[in-house]
């Protein structure tokens, strides 16, 4: 295991107040009973950041903006108490009754109970693999060497799970790794950083995103998900203490906690909702500044090199038309958070940020904006579906990783068909690749040379994740 060095945040004061006890529930317009609304309000701070299925949530001391994509749980849990004895009930006998809103957790669990097809479990022709058994392999760069240098989420610890809901245990550990590639020998060169999931080890949060600097070496993002604090995964495990973070290692692997995304997201709460974390992507600008992706607090945050996290930019929900199987009156919108994944350097010093979207996760409604220095946004490029991963290319065109051609097929059927698009400066795009099983990451070598992870939600012990080149 390699060292943490202690890690004292900043004093930023305590968590800001929320006005629980002024909560209205709303699904179309129609009023919950108080009871019934403080009992669903409760579920819905149980679940998993990347938003998929709830009610609307609607503070009265808020304008729309607070408006958050918590529709189809409060819907779901229903529908489960009055179909559960018929045959393909949404709900798994045999699984939790806490619901995870994580796309990636929901298809590593469909894939845990189900047969998946032969086919959606094959690496496409064309392509070349490189690298094997990653432990929920994610995000992939080229290093300075010219190494690649894979972000592992880990599997948790199966030895090591308490209770945190009605049947529903986390597991907590230090199973998280960073793994490097280069002339063809892989070698985990980091260890010890937390991860944390259920007992099965598929779909855990962890290392997910990762970095370099010139004069500094590498940062790391480090997930946290479910709605949960690091003091929450603390009590299992000490280790818990550093979910929700930024970490920086030097290129022998020995790491170190630099910035606390979570106690910022909980003191300065940027988006005005729920008090939600889970960073994921992650870049580095002007050689000395990280920006962060975090998909649960739906922003873009900058962490200056003595880890002061300030804003750069946030998402606010859209509203989206609402899908025929709720039930809702023709035309009737629903909010839909952005839940941002991926960010990359753009031209002249602004960035590019991709969006997995919530739910209801519609197809080709994820963008890629471009973000201004000043926190202005704009989209770059639309018409994608659950985007995981982006980065540029030496010639500055944009390449955009969807995790699920249909994310909600994704998380209900298993069939979770990445693609890789190439995007040109004038916007035009080219189909790289299709079919991807469970892509996580993708990085572009200075010779055009691409690289992926796929299988990115498989831990070590079940065959593990993949990198591959393609030819």
């Amino acid at each position: 295991m390699k060292p943490i060095a202690d890690f004292q945040p900043e004093e930023e004061g305590g968590i800001a107040a929320k006005n629980s006890n002024e909560t209205l529930l709303v699904t179309h317009f129609v009023t919950i009973p108080e009871r019934l609304a403080a009992i669903i309000n409760a579920l819905y701070r149980l679940m998993w950041p990347l938003g998929c299925i709830a009610m609307f949530t609607v503070q009265e001391d808020t304008s729309m903006k607070r408006v958050r994509l918590t529709f189809t749980i409060s819907l779901t849990l229903v529908l489960v108490l009055l179909l559960s004895s018929a045959p393909g009930a949404f709900a798994n006998p045999t699984g939790p009754t806490a619901v995870s809103n994580d796309p990636f957790e929901r298809a590593a669990s469909y894939l845990k109970t189900h047969d998946v097809p032969e086919s959606a479990l094959q690496v496409p022709a064309g392509m070349q693999v490189i690298g094997t058994g990653l432990n929920n392999g994610r995000d992939i760069i080229v290093g300075p060497d010219g190494g690649l240098y894979i972000a592992e989420n880990g599997s948790g610890n199966p030895a090591n799970c308490e209770e945190i809901f009605p049947d529903f245990e986390a597991c907590v550990g230090d199973t998280g790794s960073v793994t490097r590639i280069e002339n063809g020998v892989q070698e985990r060169i980091a260890t010890g950083l937390p991860s944390w999931g259920d007992s099965s080890g598929f779909g855990t949060s962890g290392p997910a995103g990762i970095t370099w600097s010139p004069r500094e070496g590498f940062y790391l993002t480090i997930g946290l998900g479910f709605g949960l604090s690091p003091d929450d995964l603390a009590a299992i495990d000490p280790v818990g203490q550093w979910f929700g973070s930024v970490a920086r290692m030097n290129p022998n692997g020995y790491w170190n906690i630099q910035a606390d995304i979570y106690d910022y997201e909980a003191t300065q709460n940027p988006d005005d909702g729920e008090v939600d974390s889970n960073p994921y992507g992650l870049v580095t600008i002007q050689g000395r500044t990280r920006v962060v992706a975090d998909a649960g607090g739906n922003d873009l945050l900058k962490v200056n090199n003595n880890g002061v996290v300030s804003t750069l930019t946030v998402f606010p929900d859209t509203l989206v038309p609402a899908p025929p199987f709720l039930g809702l009156p023709p035309g009737a919108m629903i909010p839909m958070q952005a839940v941002p994944t991926s960010v990359t350097p753009g031209p002249d010093n602004t960035l590019y940020a991709g969006q997995l979207t919530g739910f209801p996760f519609p197809v080709g409604g994820a963008n890629v904006f471009q973000v201004w220095p000043n926190g202005y946004t704009q989209v770059k490029a639309s018409g994608f579906s659950a985007i995981v991963d982006i980065t540029t290319g030496p010639d500055g065109s944009l390449y955009v990783l969807e995790f699920a051609h249909d994310q909600l097929a994704c998380e209900t059927m298993g069939v979770c068909d990445g693609r890789l698009t190439k995007v040109d400066a004038g916007g035009g795009k080219t189909l790289l690749a299709n079919n991807l099983p469970y892509p996580g990451g993708v990085a572009v070598a200075n010779d055009g040379t691409i690289y992926l992870t796929l299988f990115s939600i498989f831990p070590d012990f079940a065959g593990g994740g993949q990198v591959v080149r393609l030819n």
